[in-house]
């Protein structure tokens, strides 16, 4: 009998330790979300944002389709700029937990591009959102002029976009 009672002390000392080592081995662990912190990209945006504030100061009293043309090599520029930006975005690689690729699920190297939602940074999508505010913005700047408040309309909407993508990219930083 008092064999037995052995057995289930060391039954359950086993249990006890390998409860131990997993929870050892799973805090060890560590479960990135994020892409890498980039440098370019935060210095891209802060550069293409001090540009686009300084365009909105430039016609925020308003301005008529006349004079357009003075204008539409910053509005290009501009669009350039943050389309490259989404570019660079898009080429950083982004984690994949382990729990993912065990599940099979998320980015892999087979994944078509419309497959690709899991884990995806939101910075690329936000600049999307940028480049068509000023794209709308020029085409209508080109057709009608702008008038003070359509100017305040549409640098509302990019401020609240810019903000977005400044605040992400800068909390990778860490």
């Amino acid at each position: 009998m008092r064999r037995k009672h052995s057995m289930v002390l060391d039954q359950g000392h086993r249990i006890l330790l390998t409860t131990f080592a997993c929870v050892i081995l799973l805090a060890a662990c560590t479960v990135r979300l994020a892409p890498d912190f980039d440098r370019g990209i935060l210095n891209g945006l802060i550069k293409a944002n001090e540009q686009t504030l300084v365009h909105f100061a430039a016609v925020s009293a308003g301005v008529t389709s006349g004079t357009f043309q003075k204008r539409e090599a910053t509005y290009n520029g501009l669009i350039g700029q943050f389309d490259a930006v989404r570019v660079q975005v898009l080429s950083r690689p982004t984690p994949r937990p382990m729990i993912a690729k065990l599940l099979g699920i998320g980015v892999s190297q087979g994944s078509r591009p419309d497959e690709i939602e899991i884990l995806e940074a939101p910075t690329a999508q936000i600049l999307e959102t940028v480049i068509d505010t000023l794209t709308v913005m020029r085409d209508t700047d080109g057709d009608n002029g702008l008038t003070p408040r359509k100017v305040e309309g549409f640098k509302r909407s990019y401020e609240t976009s810019i903000d977005q993508a400044l605040t992400y990219e800068k909390a990778l930083e860490r």
